[in-house]
Formats: C-alpha cells, sequence, structure tokens
C-alpha cells in the first residue's frame, strides 16, 4: 500500500487489521450505515493490474469469459477467468484506461492471478503489473451518491457498468439495490479530494461495500472457493459476465457446453443465518436430511445490519427447492434463503 494513503487511512481514527485492510469502525455499525444512508468505502481489499501494449486487447480476449472488444471509455465489464476446466480462477472488473486496461480484483487472489496470466503472455506485447499502490479504489454508495458524484466531478453513470472519466477519477457504476459506485484513481488525488468526497457521506472500510455486493447477488471469488464452480454456478451469465458468442479462452468448451445442454443444477443464492459467527469461505451446506453429503458451500459472508450472517452460497437447485438447509447441526445455523435482485430463469440472448 501507497505510504502516503496508508498515513492518511490511520489518520482517519481507523486500525489496521491485516497487511492491507484498515478497520475504521465495528463492521456491522458500517453495514448499517450502508442500509440506511450514504456511504465513502475505502476499499483496500481490492487490487489492480495495469495492462499495456499493443497485444493488450487480444491477449484478454483469449483469457477472459466476456468480450473485451465491448469495453470503452464509457463501458466497464465484469468478466472471469477460467481454468482449462472451465471453473472459475477469479472473477474480476474489466475498465478501460487510456490505451491500458485496468483489471480490478480482490487482493486475497492478486500474487496468483498476476503469476499465472503472465505465463501466457509468451510472445506478445503485452505487460502486466500491479498497480495497487499507484491506483486506489473507493466505494460510493446510497440515495445521494449520484448528486454528490455529479456535483463532484460533472458526471455520474446512471447504468450499470457505465464509466466515466473525469480528469483523474474514473468512476463505475455499479449494480446494487440503490445507487452506488466504484471510484479509481491515485492516493494524491483521493487526499486532495477527501474533504468533498467525505462530505455528508460516513466513511467506512470495505466490509458494508461486500455487504452490498451480496445484496447484488453479486459473489466474490476468495481463497477457499477458487476453482470450484463453472461461471453458471456462481450467476455469472446472468450478471452479465459471460459471452457466449466470442472465441475460445480456458474452459469455453465446458462453459458453452454447461449452457447448450440445458438447465444448470447448482446456482448462486442469497441466504441469512442467525449465527454471529462468519462461516468460512467454502464451509460445505447440507439438506436437513443427509447431514452427511454437501449440497452446496458458502462463497461469501458479512454481517447482517440487524444480527446475523448474510451470504451468497452455491447450491443444488433441487435440494434448495425443498427442505431445510443447514451448515451445523444446531438450528442458528439454518439457512433462511431470501430473493435475489435477478431471476435465476431469465432468458439469456
Amino acid at each position: 500500500m501507497d505510504a502516503s494513503w496508508s498515513n492518511h487511512l490511520q489518520k482517519l481514527g481507523g486500525h489496521q487489521t491485516d497487511a492491507y485492510v484498515f478497520q475504521l469502525r465495528e463492521p456491522r455499525d458500517e453495514v448499517r450505515a450502508a442500509a440506511t444512508g450514504n456511504i465513502l468505502a475505502i476499499l483496500d481489499h481490492l487490487a489492480i493490474i495495469r495492462v499495456t501494449g499493443d497485444d493488450s486487447e487480444v491477449f484478454l480476449q483469449g483469457q477472459f469469459s466476456n468480450d473485451i472488444k465491448q469495453v470503452t471509455l464509457t463501458h466497464a465489464q465484469l468478466s472471469s477467468w477460467c481454468s482449462p476446466k472451465g471453473r472459475v480462477l477469479t472473477q474480476l472488473l474489466v475498465v478501460r484506461q487510456a490505451s491500458a486496461y485496468l483489471l480490478v480484483l480482490p487482493r486475497a487472489v492478486l500474487d496468483t492471478t498476476l503469476k499465472r496470466l503472465r505465463m501466457f503472455v509468451l510472445r506478445s506485447q503485452v505487460s502486466l503489473q500491479d498497480a495497487s499502490d499507484s491506483l486506489v479504489c473507493l466505494g460510493f454508495a446510497g440515495a445521494g451518491s449520484s448528486a454528490h458524484l455529479s456535483q463532484l466531478y460533472t458526471h455520474s453513470p446512471t447504468t450499470d457498468y457505465a464509466a466515466h472519466i473525469a480528469g483523474d477519477v474514473c468512476m463505475i457504476r455499479m449494480p446494487g439495490m440503490s445507487a452506488r459506485y466504484l471510484l479509481i484513481s491515485s492516493p494524491n488525488t483521493f487526499m486532495s479530494d477527501w474533504p468533498k468526497l467525505s462530505e455528508s457521506q460516513v466513511v467506512t472500510g470495505n466490509t458494508p461495500w461486500q455487504w452490498l455486493d451480496i445484496q447484488a447477488g453479486l459473489p466474490t471469488i476468495l481463497p477457499g472457493v477458487v476453482d470450484e464452480f463453472v461461471p453458471q454456478m456462481l450467476n455469472l451469465e446472468l450478471l452479465g459476465a459471460v459471452n457466449f458468442k466470442k472465441g475460445c479462452y480456458p474452459g469455453q468448451e465446458i462453459v458453452a457446453r454447461t449452457h447448450y445442454l440445458g438447465k444448470v443444477k447448482r446456482r448462486l443464492y442469497k441466504a441469512h443465518i442467525n449465527q454471529s459467527n462468519t462461516p468460512l469461505i467454502g464451509q460445505d451446506i447440507y439438506h436437513s436430511t443427509a447431514n452427511d453429503q454437501s449440497i452446496g458451500k458458502i462463497v461469501t459472508a458479512q454481517p447482517g445490519p440487524q444480527g446475523g450472517m448474510d451470504i451468497l452460497a452455491v447450491i443444488q437447485r433441487e435440494a434448495a427447492q425443498s427442505g431445510e438447509l443447514q451448515i451445523g447441526p444446531s438450528p442458528e445455523q439454518r439457512l433462511q434463503l431470501q430473493p435475489l435482485p435477478y431471476s435465476l430463469d431469465m432468458d439469456i440472448p
């Protein structure tokens, strides 16, 4: 992390919880702020890979599940990178910045993703660099966010994944239950703009942003579920992260076969658990009538504003439609399924 940015965060009164995450107040209190008002979230759990070179578009087109040719200065793109088995290694946001591409992904999988991507460069005119010190991410969310950003940067995008560049700041509209935006810029720019950025916003760590991802039905691939699921199990084609008409990429045949053969047997579901402890990423889920056989796995979990934990989990569709689901023997570990903001049966173009 950039030293000046780290010092800035410490002056806000936060404390470091690990190598790169600062926490400003109790996570559940921050989630409550996101559920009821406007927040400015420090997204230090995200990292950025900058991709440059004459062959950048061709290289990325041959690696990711979405059509990179559709990424422009005014449109970012959700995509995924799969193993040859068609399982998702990482999910990422692809952003255009002048002649470069920015890949926004969880910092927890940065090193392995960067190392493995570089293996495929070969003779291509492509450079992949960790840009996480020179570029940082902030999250704006809440009913007043659009107006606030329009005052600061002359415009705020109005449709999901629409992008707008204002000087050194790139903003992307993200899906959610209310307006929210991912902002990317240098630490110096954000520190200079901080008084206006933080005006009328509750400054938080990254927990409420990840909770908003859960509310949007947007999964995050972290260690524990890497290389576990094909994109359809994570609803990624429903979220616009898979293009079935583009050319080949790692795992493309399996992803396409899953699509054209019919109904996906496992899907990503949103649920709530009354327990206070955060379940482990990748923890098994069981059906109440068969506690010895896993029928799903936890993908991500964050504190709910009113208690318990809100989660996203990949679960067998048949099991999710009948009986009770749980991650342990006690009643408080039973999953209460909640509606997603999109249909699991929506048509795919």
